[in-house]
């Protein structure tokens, strides 16, 4: 008698590969697991999403733009009292395509089909954000939509790597796209500017 296997995704399509958990039905108790590539699949997808979606991005990233633009003086004012205080000061922030993410800092792939970047520079966006040396962002919904961002590689999965200092204390901490993120945290530290001097 042949064996029957159902297969269940484990995984969103949103990987290069997709992972199956497969019961065989004769002998339910012994799991196999698939490897599917759908790499190829997958990048198709996400090229016919962005042509679809070219104007709403170059749309979003306008927008984005223009409110940078008008935050920048608020940006420095905020960083000027945190300053002060030896407060939360934000060094660097990057959103975008989570692959392009390394322990050793950011990958900067190739640009889109349409000559843009698939990671974004949102400091001034997180500088903006600060109240009482503090940035708290909820979530369970993309930072895409935050004032300042846009999706630069919509229909991939997204990171934010954020590089901060607080208190003479260089700090760096990567969260996914729907994560919560609360700065400044103890975990983080990179290095203490007191022990540089």
């Amino acid at each position: 008698m042949a064996r029957r296997y159902y297969l269940q995704p484990l995984t969103s399509h949103y990987t290069d590969y997709t992972f199956y958990h497969a019961n065989a039905a004769a002998s339910p108790s012994e799991p196999y697991l698939i490897y599917v590539s759908v790499s190829a699949d997958h990048r198709r997808r996400v090229k016919e999403l962005r042509e679809e979606n070219a104007e709403f991005i170059t749309q979003k990233k306008s927008e984005a733009e223009d409110a940078i633009r008008l935050m920048a003086r608020s940006a420095e004012t905020k960083m000027s009292t945190e300053r002060s205080k030896n407060g939360l000061i934000i060094l660097q922030a990057d959103y975008g395509l989570a692959s392009a993410f390394t322990d050793r800092g950011i990958r900067h792939p190739e640009e889109d089909e349409h000559g843009g970047p698939m990671v974004i520079d949102v400091t001034i966006p997180l500088q903006s954000m600060t109240q009482d040396s503090r940035v708290t962002i909820p979530g369970g919904r993309s930072k895409a939509d935050l004032l300042g961002f846009y999706d630069p590689c919509i229909g991939e999965s997204k990171k934010l790597r954020i590089r901060y200092l607080f208190r003479e204390k260089v700090h760096e901490v990567t969260v996914t796209d729907k994560e919560v993120l609360r700065i400044p945290m103890k975990g983080e530290l990179i290095f203490s500017i007191t022990s540089l001097c």
